[in-house]
């Protein structure tokens, strides 16, 4: 676990943890992971768009969409659950970050709010480039308009090798060290669209977004 410098930081990483056992049981490493991740939401600002940005991977139905809720409820901010298989054409901007869209008419209303972006491999190319640029730069027209809110992405791998102890312990150990690595693996994974075509799992620009997050 990660030490730190004063004891309010000490204190919110136990009141998480505290929290998190309750109901994630039996994966004290993850806990204290989270714990780490949630002192520094607000404290270390990384993009200009957002207050913070947190990624979770994991295999199918490994609880990361859970944790990503569980994050939500601990920092009592309101909560906003996008699954992005529901935005996978182009066309479907409009509908997330539109004049009337759903983002941005509920950002409006809880601009602390904690975004939670489920599967985000499953949005379009062109989706994915717009959350990307909301995080680093705040939207087109009001770069303060998501200045306060904290954005969470989730996505599935499903090569089983991503998930082996050895990796998943190197990645504990030294996760600055392992990401790097991580990130480089996954912008190499194509899968084939309709036509027969290899398309990359993510755009290149949320691609970075995740690894500097």
């Amino acid at each position: 676990m990660l030490k730190y410098g004063n004891s309010q930081q000490v204190e919110t990483m136990q009141n998480f943890e505290t929290f998190a056992k309750q109901e994630i049981i039996g994966q004290e490493r993850v806990i204290g992971f989270l714990s780490s991740v949630v002192d520094r939401a607000g404290k270390v600002r990384p993009f200009n768009g957002v207050e913070g940005l947190v990624t979770l991977t994991g295999p199918p139905a490994c609880g990361k969409n859970f944790a990503a809720k569980l994050i939500g409820r601990y920092l009592e901010r309101e909560i906003l659950i996008l699954h992005m298989g529901e935005y996978a054409f182009s066309d479907d901007i409009g509908r997330l970050v539109g004049k009337d869209g759903i983002l941005e008419k509920w950002i409006t209303e809880y601009p602390n709010g904690i975004v939670i972006c489920e599967d985000i491999d499953k949005a379009d190319h062109s989706i994915q480039r717009t959350l990307a640029g909301i995080v680093t730069d705040g939207a087109p027209d009001d770069i303060g308009r998501y200045r306060q809110s904290l954005f969470l992405f989730t996505f599935t791998l499903g090569d089983p090798a991503w998930y082996e102890k050895e990796f998943v312990d190197s990645y504990y150990e030294n996760p600055l060290l392992r990401q790097g690595t991580f990130y480089e693996e996954i912008a190499k994974i194509a899968l084939r669209d309709e036509e027969g075509n290899l398309v990359s799992l993510f755009d290149a620009q949320i691609l970075t977004v995740l690894s500097e997050g």
